[in-house]
């Protein structure tokens, strides 16, 4: 009991609240650049709902990565070998070259798709197509090996349908292709070309690239 006068000595005490782990990142494997955008998460039951802020994803990780390392968010590759030419010479090496670089890309994580002999509309389609799998990030890689030819600084890849006094109306422009590669925003692109380079005679059309 405490007389009059003295003061009454004590220890204070209150209850700390305990410290939650922090969290760690939710890692999603098996996810394309298809599934990046914005995200938002519903709680719900009879009476209300609510719904959380939106968060931004991005797919990947390039946050682990080290300073000047390259980063890709996927890899894709289109390889097209031309042999069966209708009105040149045919050629034998594209089969065995798309076969090997095929194999080769797939043991670094590319996604391809090869194909062979194809005329022109098969070829600017097979472009289009790989054209609309680069986005932001993603290593893109374009093989080419049959005729071609260069004009004007401008190389061109024949299909296996080119008249015999073909032009550039009848080709792809590798330039053009290339201009539309980086147009995606991707992290890198690589344009192979296993094709001759000379001088065109019939074509001295100087293509707008």
């Amino acid at each position: 009991m405490a007389r009059p006068g003295m003061a009454q000595h004590g220890t204070a005490q209150c209850d700390t609240p305990p410290q939650l782990p922090t969290p760690s990142p939710w890692q999603v494997k098996l996810v394309t650049t298809a599934e990046r955008g914005s995200y938002s998460c519903r709680v719900f039951n009879l009476f209300h709902e609510v719904w959380s802020r939106e968060v931004d994803v991005e797919i990947g990780s390039p946050e682990s990565s080290s300073p000047g390392q390259l980063y890709a968010t996927d890899k894709v590759a289109l390889l097209i070998g031309n042999m069966r030419y209708l009105h040149h010479k045919q050629l034998k090496a594209p089969m065995v070259d798309v076969h090997a670089l095929s194999a080769l890309l797939r043991q670094l994580d590319f996604k391809v798709v090869s194909l062979l002999d194809l005329c022109k509309a098969e070829m600017q389609m097979a472009v289009n197509e790989f054209l609309l799998l680069l986005d932001k990030g993603v290593y893109g890689l374009l093989y080419y090996a049959g005729h071609g030819y260069e004009n004007f600084g401008n190389s061109f890849m024949v299909p296996i349908d080119a008249p015999s006094s073909y032009t550039s109306a009848h080709c792809l422009c590798v330039q053009r292709v290339l201009r539309s590669m980086q147009q995606r925003r991707t992290g890198l692109n690589i344009f192979l070309l296993d094709m001759c380079r000379k001088r065109n005679l019939n074509d001295d059309v100087i293509p707008q690239v």
